[in-house]
């Protein structure tokens, strides 16, 4: 969505605008399936809210305001009004469609692009983060640069640092950059995590990662547990993926 979009949609949000006034508007500039975003743009604002960026970023616009010039370190957008910035801040959560990199090396790409899953990644202040390495690397995913993400990350391991977040992010990167292999391994010392919020996103990645290593029964055998949980984020794709590999 375009950063009009979204402030649109927060405009709905926040009360501003009726729901009339918003499919009105949708349908002025062909914006499709209104509900959908409007639960996308309420969750990134729930995520962002949580992060504490809502009120980083007014203590960083107010500041690059006040000095008229931006913070070199900050990988950031500064506009007004605020809701701006948080629509800008969220749309680093779009979920990447038509996303064909991960099968086009091998000549799987109209096997199974429709299940393909680029993460977004997430929202990110890094002049004020009490960890400003790894947002520093999140940046650089964000920006679809996993090679530089992959040696940030990386570093802070040989560092001694260690969560489900940067083995989760280090291992996407490590698939997305053509290194199913050693995604594999990354991804699945995130499971050794129980309770992380990434636990769904990586088991699909692993069904990913093998589908790349032309692995078909270790992709059946992790989809199972996928296709067998009718909440888990990606059981459609997992029933549909399902019938596909059975047909092989």
């Amino acid at each position: 969505m375009k950063a009009e979009e979204i402030q649109k949609i927060d405009e709905f949000i926040q009360g501003e605008i009726t729901y009339p006034q918003l499919i009105a508007y949708a349908e002025s500039v062909g914006l499709t399936n209104v509900d959908e975003k409007i639960e996308w743009v309420r969750n990134a604002g729930i995520a962002i809210e949580a992060d504490g960026v809502r009120h980083q970023l007014k203590d960083l616009i107010a500041k690059t305001e006040d000095k008229g010039s931006s913070n070199k370190e900050a990988r950031v957008l500064s506009m007004k009004p605020i809701r701006w910035v948080i629509g800008i801040a969220a749309s680093a959560l779009v979920l990447v469609t038509g996303y064909w990199a991960l099968f086009q090396q091998d000549g799987m790409a109209n096997q199974y692009a429709a299940y393909e899953y680029v993460d977004p990644g997430l929202p990110v202040v890094m002049s004020q983060s009490s960890n400003y390495a790894l947002y520093d690397a999140l940046s650089y995913y964000s920006e679809e640069n996993y090679k530089k993400t992959i040696e940030k990350l990386l570093i802070l391991q040989d560092e001694g640092e260690s969560s489900d977040t940067i083995l989760f992010y280090l291992g996407a990167s490590q698939l997305y950059n053509q290194d199913p292999h050693s995604a594999q391994t990354t991804l699945n010392s995130v499971l050794e995590y129980p309770d992380s919020k990434f636990i769904e996103k990586t088991e699909w990645l692993l069904v990913m990662c093998a589908l790349k290593e032309n692995d078909t029964a270790l992709a059946k055998s992790q989809l199972n547990k996928i296709a067998n949980n009718a909440n888990h984020l990606f059981n459609r794709k997992a029933l549909d993926l399902q019938k596909t590999l059975d047909q092989k």
